[in-house]
C-alpha cells in the first residue's frame, strides 16, 4: 500500500517525548498503522481526550487504528466507539441506545448512497426529485434527533458517486441525468439541511476519495465478503482526513503566516538579480512562486494575518513588493514586515509583539533549511512548515499543513486583516494624543451589545476558544455548553465595537451565572486588539444591570490564572471588588447602587434586547 499523506512532522515533535519517540521509523504502511496503534493506546493519557462515535451504513471498524494514530499525531487522544453497520437511524433515534451511553464529543456519520437509498437508487433517473427530497429529510431528521439528545459535534459524510453498474440512467455518465450529477445536487441540499442544525457540518468524502484515487479507494472483494467496501489505503486516507477534520473542530487555527522573500515569495535574490531579475510570472518557476502567493492571499481572505521575515535590504525588497508587475501580494496585504539583516527568531518575536499575539500563533515559511532549523531551536512553539525541495510543492505544503484549518470562518474572521491596518492608524492617534483620556475620546467609539443568540453564537464560541490574554478564567465553553447554561438561567452578553477608523467586530463577551442572589462572572474576555480602552468596565456594567434586573444583589468576579492572562489579575481590584478568601480567585461587589458600575462616558453604547 502507498504511504498516506502525512501532517507536518512538527506536530509530532510537539508531543511528549515518550509519544513522539513511538513515531520514529513509522512508514505510513497499513501494517505500521496497526502496530503503532497498539503501542500508542496505553501511552496516550497525557493528551486531551476526544470521544469519537462512528456510525455507518457499511463496516468501518478497520478505520479505528488509522484514526487513533492520526489523532495522536495531531496531539489528541481519540476514544473510539463504532456502531453496528446499517444502524445509523436506530442508534440516533433511540435515546437509550448504546451510542448515547458512549457520550461522544464528535459523531461521524457515513451513509453510503448505495446503502442509504437502497433499491430506490435503481430507478433514480425517473424518481430523482422524490428520492433526493427523501434522502435530505432523513439526514436532517438524524441530525435533529442527535441534537435533542447530545451536545456532540456532527460530521455528516457527503455522498461519493456510487459504483452501480446497470442502474437506470447510468448511461448518462457525463450528463445531468448521471449518478455523479445526482450526488452533487444531493450533497448541496444535504449541506444546507445539516448545517441548519447547530454544530453540524458536511464532511467532504468525495474529496477524500479523489485524493486516494477511485480505483485504490474501493475493495470489491471485501465489499461482498464483509460489507467493507474500502481498501486498506482507503481506510488510511479516511482516517487521516477525519482526524484532520476533528482537529479543526477542537483546536483553534493559528493566526499569522510569516513568509520569507528571496526564493520563497519570488525566485532569486532581489539584492543580486534586481527588480527585473526575480522570477515571477506565467512560466516555471515564477508561476510556482505565484501559486504560493495565491495560497497566502486565500488565507488572508479567511482572516489569517500575513507578515514578512526576510534578511534583505529593505528598500530593494519593498520596491519588488510595490512595483513588480507579477506580484500578487502588495504592502497592504501584510500586517507586519521585518526586513533587515537580523536573525529570523528576532523578527518573529517582533512580529508577534507588533500584532499583539503570542509567538505560538505564528506559522513560518522559509525555503532555507538552516533558517527553518534555527527557528525550531530558538522558538519551538512556532509552527515551521517543512518545504519540499522543489518550489512546485510550496503552495501545497502551506495548504496541507493544517495549521490554519478552521471549522467555521465568521465575517469577523474575514475582516481581520483590514482591522489590523486600522489598528496602525489607532496607534498613530494614541501617540499623538496628549493623554489616554484624550485618545479614548478621540476614537469616537460606538459600542453595540446584546444577549447572545443564534446569530452571534458562533462568534462568541470562537472567542471563548481562542482568547488567551484578556480572559479572566480561560474557560472553553462549547456551543452546547453555552446553550445549556443559558437554558439554566445564565446571562451572556456580547459586545461589538466600531470607531472612527473602522469596525473592530464582535470583540467581547461576559457570562454571568446566578447562584442565589449572587451572580458569578463565569467568563469575561476581550479580543487583544481592543485592550486598554475601558471596554472591560462596560462589560461589567452591562452584566451588573442584567443581574440586578433578575434579583441579584452581589456580583462575584472570578480570576483563574493561566500563563497568558496575568494582565487581568488586578481587574477586579481596580473596579472596587473586595477579595473573598486569600487565594485571589473570587472577588465580590454589591450591585446596589448600580452607579458603582458606571459605563465610561466616552463610549456611545446601545443595547439590543
Amino acid at each position: 500500500m502507498a504511504k498516506v499523506p502525512r501532517i507536518s512532522d512538527f506536530i509530532v515533535s510537539m508531543l511528549p517525548p515518550s509519544l513522539s519517540a513511538l513515531f520514529e521509523g513509522f512508514d505510513g504502511s497499513q501494517s505500521a498503522y496497526s502496530a503503532l496503534a497498539r503501542k500508542l493506546e496505553p501511552a496516550l493519557a497525557e493528551l486531551p481526550e476526544v470521544r469519537v462515535a462512528l456510525l455507518a451504513s457499511c463496516t468501518v471498524e478497520v478505520v479505528k487504528s488509522f484514526l487513533l494514530v492520526e489523532g495522536a499525531r495531531r496531539g489528541l487522544r481519540f476514544t473510539i466507539w463504532c456502531g453496528p453497520y446499517g444502524q445509523i437511524e436506530q442508534q440516533v433515534l433511540d435515546a437509550g441506545s448504546e451510542f448515547y451511553s458512549f457520550k461522544p464529543d464528535v459523531v461521524f456519520v457515513l451513509a453510503r448512497l448505495e446503502d442509504w437509498a437502497g433499491g430506490e437508487l435503481q430507478s433514480f433517473a425517473t424518481e430523482r426529485d422524490a428520492l433526493r427530497q427523501s434522502l435530505v429529510k432523513r439526514a436532517q431528521q438524524v441530525a435533529q434527533a442527535l441534537r435533542r439528545h447530545s451536545a456532540a459535534s456532527l460530521l455528516w459524510s457527503a455522498y461519493a458517486t456510487p459504483r452501480l453498474p446497470g442502474v437506470e440512467g447510468a448511461p448518462g455518465l457525463f450528463g445531468a441525468g448521471s449518478l455523479a450529477a445526482f450526488a452533487t445536487i444531493l450533497n448541496g441540499e444535504t449541506a444546507v439541511a445539516i448545517e441548519a442544525v447547530p454544530d453540524a457540518r458536511l464532511f467532504d468524502l468525495p474529496a477524500v476519495v479523489a485524493s486516494c484515487g477511485e480505483k485504490r479507494w474501493h475493495d470489491e472483494r471485501m465489499s461482498f465478503l464483509a460489507r467493507m467496501p474500502f481498501s486498506g489505503e482507503g481506510f488510511a486516507v479516511l482516517g487521516a482526513s477525519l482526524a484532520r477534520a476533528i482537529r479543526a473542530l477542537r483546536v483553534p487555527p493559528r493566526k499569522c503566516l510569516v513568509l520569507d522573500l528571496d526564493n520563497t515569495m519570488w525566485g532569486g535574490v532581489i539584492g543580486e538579480a534586481g527588480l527585473g531579475g526575480v522570477k515571477l510570472g506565467d512560466t516555471f518557476p515564477g508561476n510556482a512562486h505565484q501559486a504560493l502567493q495565491k495560497a497566502a492571499k486565500a488565507l488572508r481572505s479567511r482572516g489569517v494575518l500575513l507578515a514578512i521575515a526576510s534578511k534583505n535590504n529593505r528598500e530593494e525588497a519593498l520596491e519588488a513588493i510595490e512595483r513588480h508587475p507579477d506580484m500578487l501580494l502588495r504592502p497592504a496585504d501584510f500586517s507586519a514586515m521585518e526586513i533587515h539583516w537580523e536573525d529570523k527568531a528576532t523578527s518573529l518575536r517582533r512580529i508577534a509583539k507588533a500584532l499583539n499575539i503570542g509567538t505560538d500563533a505564528l506559522v513560518f515559511v522559509d525555503d532555507n533549511p538552516a533558517e527553518r532549523e534555527w527557528v525550531r531551536q530558538q522558538m519551538p512553539e512556532v509552527a515551521v512548515i517543512e518545504l519540499p525541495k522543489s518550489v512546485a510543492g510550496y503552495a501545497a505544503a502551506i495548504e496541507d499543513s493544517e495549521w490554519f484549518d478552521a471549522a467555521v470562518v465568521t465575517q469577523d474572521d474575514a475582516k481581520r486583516a483590514a482591522m489590523m491596518s486600522q489598528q496602525a492608524e489607532r496607534q498613530a492617534l494614541q501617540e499623538s494624543s496628549g493623554s489616554l483620556e484624550d485618545y479614548l475620546a478621540a476614537l469616537q467609539m460606538r459600542v453595540q451589545a446584546g444577549p447572545v443568540n443564534a446569530e452571534t453564537m458562533e462568534r462568541v464560541v470562537q472567542l471563548l476558544a481562542k482568547t488567551n490574554q484578556f480572559n479572566l478564567t480561560t474557560r472553553r465553553h462549547s456551543r452546547a455548553d453555552l446553550e445549556q447554561m443559558l437554558g439554566e438561567g445564565a446571562v451572556a452578553v456580547w459586545m461589538r465595537v466600531a470607531d472612527k477608523f473602522g469596525d473592530n467586530g464582535l470583540i467581547g463577551v461576559v457570562i454571568g451565572v446566578p447562584e442565589g442572589d449572587v451572580w458569578r462572572v463565569d467568563s469575561l474576555l476581550l479580543s487583544c486588539r481592543v485592550i486598554g480602552r475601558g471596554l472591560e468596565t462596560a462589560l461589567l456594567g452591562l452584566l451588573a444591570r442584567q443581574a440586578a434586573s433578575r434579583g441579584g444583589r452581589v456580583l462575584m468576579g472570578e480570576f483563574v490564572p493561566s500563563d497568558r492572562n496575568q494582565q487581568t489579575k488586578e481587574l477586579y481590584a481596580r473596579h472596587g471588588f473586595e477579595p473573598k478568601g486569600e487565594d485571589g480567585q473570587f472577588w465580590t461587589k454589591a450591585l446596589e447602587p448600580l452607579e458603582n458600575f458606571a459605563i465610561p462616558a466616552y463610549l456611545d453604547l446601545s443595547y439590543d434586547e
